[in-house]
């Protein structure tokens, strides 16, 4: 499990068992706004940087209390709970 995506598909492997309730779709859609990212990933497809940031910051934060975090990865500083994906900046001119 060299790969960041390995260690990530790790990380969503171990906190799907723990909720033994969330699927792929599901656990995509919260992370992602996108409900086939997981699945993808799992095809061998990419994920950009700050996606994967957003995401392990997302599942640190919405952990399990009885859970483990999987040995070997780094478990990044927890954020508040809700969508992994940033809010989208706009910008207004004044008139």
């Amino acid at each position: 499990m060299t790969t960041l995506i390995g260690q990530f598909l790790a990380v969503v492997d171990a906190y799907q068992a723990a909720k033994e309730r969330s699927s792929d779709s599901h656990l995509s859609t919260l992370l992602f706004n996108d409900g086939k990212s997981i699945g993808r990933l799992r095809a061998g497809k990419d994920l950009h940087t700050r996606s994967f940031e957003n995401g392990m910051r997302w599942l640190s934060a919405n952990w399990p209390e009885d859970a483990v975090w999987p040995a070997g990865i780094v478990r990044p500083k927890a954020e508040p709970t809700g969508s992994a994906r940033p809010a989208r900046r706009t910008s207004r001119v004044a008139a």
